[in-house]
């Protein structure tokens, strides 16, 4: 397959490009090498690496939306994707979180992931709106990803309970290499179909 990846220095983008290069072409798209993130800019990088069969995987999301490249990142940058890719009737696969299906949040991450969530309503694409995404070592869970930042937190802050700061915060680990796994094999389906990753019985839910 031929795979053009965003995002792919982030946890989940880094972890999926190792896999994808095992059996496939793949071209990452450095959205660090543009001064300013435009979307005249990124229609002409898909123009010239898009094949007639190209699947679009994007991992790229500013967790703490500050500035006017973060919120293009987190609103923008999908709807210019799946407007691209239903022109020219490709695959695409956006990286969401599930925060966007939980009304009490109103943080301006899941806000902007939300507006980038809007148009993407069609066959050719799917959504993945993913959990806390953890890395284990058999039982162990390790130091990496989003429990980085937890673990610094206990190190600094030794407390009797650690309550969770946002309402509505869900705690439903995902391990990183069973996300890659599903992943794989959605691309491998002829049409793309919308769904929220669960943690019950391990599945992924059509």
């Amino acid at each position: 397959m031929d795979v053009i990846i965003s995002g792919y220095s982030g946890f989940v983008g880094s972890h999926l490009l190792k896999v994808l290069k095992k059996k496939n072409s793949v071209v990452k798209l450095n959205l660090r090498n543009f001064k300013n993130l435009e979307k005249k800019k990124i229609i002409n990088f898909l123009n010239k690496n898009c094949k007639k069969d190209t699947i679009l995987i994007n991992c790229a999301s500013s967790l703490n939306p500050k500035t006017k490249q973060d919120f293009f990142l987190n609103a923008k940058l999908p709807e210019i994707f799946f407007d691209f890719t239903k022109k020219n009737n490709l695959k695409f696969i956006h990286i969401s979180t599930i925060n966007t299906l939980i009304k009490e949040r109103k943080d301006d991450y899941t806000i902007s992931k939300k507006k980038g969530e809007i148009k993407i309503n069609e066959q050719n694409c799917s959504i993945i709106r993913l959990p806390l995404i953890v890395k284990k070592k058999g039982d162990i869970y390790l130091q990496e990803g989003q429990l980085k930042k937890f673990f610094l937190y206990l190190k600094f802050f030794k407390l009797p309970i650690y309550p969770f700061i946002y309402p509505g915060a869900l705690y439903r680990p995902i391990d990183i290499d069973d996300i890659c796994r599903k992943i794989i094999l959605l691309l491998k389906k002829k049409k793309m179909w919308q769904y929220k990753y669960s943690r019950k019985k391990n599945n992924v839910l059509f």
